[in-house]
């Protein structure tokens, strides 16, 4: 998994989804190539797993850094372990494994989560 994101806004992650892919078919040809490709990769994407956490904020750089533990051949770090046991707390094993599972393939899935809510709508952050 790479570390793309992109932003939208809606009153759910359904909302913000479509919107976000609205906004992005209308400003494809303004991109560089790279995020064209990028972009490309994002609306392919028809559905949304939505993920509730107690700091958002920090959610994107914990999953980047367990997404791929299980495949590395040296000791982890403590700051790859302090990560991996905050999310299997907050989420348990089950329910991170299938999250991870989303993260770490290109599928039709992109993972949502609220980083910032307004009187009358949400900021969401898509990884994909």
């Amino acid at each position: 998994m790479s570390f793309r994101r992109i932003y939208g806004y809606g009153n759910n992650p359904r909302e913000a989804f479509i919107n976000t892919k609205i906004n992005e078919i209308g400003h494809l040809s303004d991109q560089s190539p790279q995020r064209q490709k990028d972009i490309k990769l994002f609306l392919n994407k028809t559905r949304v797993k939505y993920i509730q956490y107690d700091d958002p904020t920090k959610l994107e750089i914990e999953l980047f850094t367990v997404h791929n533990l299980d495949k590395l051949k040296r000791k982890l770090t403590s700051f790859e372990k302090k990560c991996n046991i905050k999310l299997r707390k907050y989420f348990g094993i089950q329910k991170l494994n299938e999250i991870l599972r989303i993260y770490n393939k290109n599928n039709d899935i992109t993972i949502a989560f609220k980083i910032k809510r307004n009187k009358n709508i949400n900021k969401y952050k898509f990884l994909f």
